[in-house]
């Protein structure tokens, strides 16, 4: 099957792109970067329309993204260009195509309840959120996978960070550092999730799916946990909340997620936030 990875040499996207091509995926990767096959610009659909007429995937992983939740805030007409006007050109392209199926990365920002949140639990916060919930509604018209979820892991993308390498880092000055007790997540590592989306290109499932971990940690407990499996230490890092930080956007504090439909269409049940730490490259 060929596959086109919008977005593949972010974050998770140069994970993404060596675990399908592994399980024998014809994989094309878009990017900005020149390490991408293709560097069509999504904004524009003659552009959008261009190349997925020139490639013909059977199968798109929609990665493009806003997620600086804070310049969301202030730039809210960036946020849509990116997080909707994107993936509704390719979205036009599949319905005109009319045989391409869609998996679409949402985010777990869209919740923000007491516990594990269902997938009917949608309650908002800020712009970022809003903009990728409108995004789903558009990948819906073609049927797609839409999956929410938060992951980790260490980069390896040039010039971006992930969660797992802020840790590494401040970890050389950690009394400068103020860690959040009030944000709950459960997130999944790159590794895991390149999987998920792997089955899910097998299975093609359409819907809306929660992936992460078991358990639901403070962002606080995970970073100590990271700290301690890199045999770092943040002894003098500050405890404290959204409101003891200068943050441009309001942060969801209950996203945890409840997996279990995910889980019964994939047949298999996903890890403990432990477990998914120690299985992941950090």
């Amino acid at each position: 099957m060929r596959v086109l990875v919008t977005g593949a040499t972010g974050l998770l996207g140069t994970r993404l792109v060596p675990c399908l091509r592994d399980s024998g995926f014809d994989v094309m990767s878009h990017g900005r970067r020149e390490e991408a096959d293709v560097q069509a610009d999504l904004l524009s659909p003659a552009h959008t329309r261009l190349m997925l007429d020139s490639i013909r995937p059977k199968a798109i992983v929609h990665l493009v993204g806003a997620t600086s939740v804070d310049q969301c805030e202030v730039e809210p007409d960036w946020a849509y260009s990116i997080n909707v006007l994107t993936l509704r050109h390719v979205v036009d392209w599949i319905q005109e195509s009319g045989d391409s199926q869609l998996i679409y990365l949402s985010t777990d920002h869209v919740y923000d309840g007491i516990g594990k949140n269902s997938e009917e639990k949608v309650n908002l916060r800020n712009v970022y959120a809003l903009t990728k919930l409108w995004a789903e509604s558009v990948a819906g018209r073609v049927g797609a996978s839409i999956i929410r979820t938060n992951f980790f892991g260490r980069s390896h993308s040039p010039g971006r960070a992930s969660f797992t390498d802020w840790v590494r880092n401040v970890a050389a000055r950690p009394s400068d550092v103020t860690l959040m007790t009030d944000v709950v997540f459960s997130p999944l590592s790159m590794e895991t999730l390149s999987n998920v989306i792997r089955d899910l290109l097998q299975v093609g499932v359409s819907g809306v799916f929660n992936a992460g971990s078991q358990d639901g940690m403070s962002k606080r407990d995970f970073a100590l946990m990271v700290a301690e499996r890199m045999g770092l230490s943040l002894d003098g890092s500050k405890d404290g909340t959204q409101q003891d930080l200068t943050l441009g956007a309001r942060r969801p504090t209950g996203m945890a997620m409840d997996s279990r439909r995910l889980e019964e269409q994939l047949g298999s049940r996903f890890l403990t936030l432990q477990e998914e730490l120690d299985r992941a490259e950090i």
